[in-house]
């Protein structure tokens, strides 16, 4: 019996230094950065595949600006000798025309060209802080 009050004594006290350590701001700090951590790989690789997203589908917008640049010089070599009114004029709609859809192209590329650096600098941020809580948790650590 006497070894078992002891044992309970023992308990006892386990639980009192166990309830003062997850008190502790060290380790809740270190708990932090490790939670923070975890999150920020998550958005990493959500970032990842955004930016992927993005480069592909800027790439595809680059093969239609060539396509409408290749369409310019198609309409332009077209036109032989000396030009009649009727030429010129179809020649002029179609490369105003064109002109029109490319211009709205580069809009469309410049804002993913936007959206990439925000990628960037998203990442970079992550990346900082993420340096910044392995640091803290080392400490916590140490």
């Amino acid at each position: 019996m006497e070894k078992y009050l002891e044992y309970q004594k023992l308990d006892s006290e386990l639980f009192k230094l166990e309830r003062e350590i997850s008190k502790n701001e060290h380790k809740k700090d270190a708990q932090a950065m490790v939670n923070f951590v975890k999150d920020a790989q998550a958005k990493i690789l959500k970032l990842d595949e955004m930016s992927k997203q993005t480069y592909a589908e800027f790439e595809k917008l680059k093969q239609v600006q060539q396509k409408g640049f290749s369409l310019v010089e198609k309409y332009s070599k077209q036109i032989g000798g000396t030009p009649t009114e009727a030429e010129l004029q179809d020649l002029k709609a179609k490369l105003s025309q064109t002109a029109s859809q490319l211009n709205e192209l580069e809009k469309r590329m410049l804002s993913y060209e936007k959206k990439a650096k925000s990628l960037l600098q998203e990442f970079d941020s992550i990346k900082k802080k993420m340096a910044v809580a392995k640091s803290r948790h080392q400490e916590s650590k140490g």
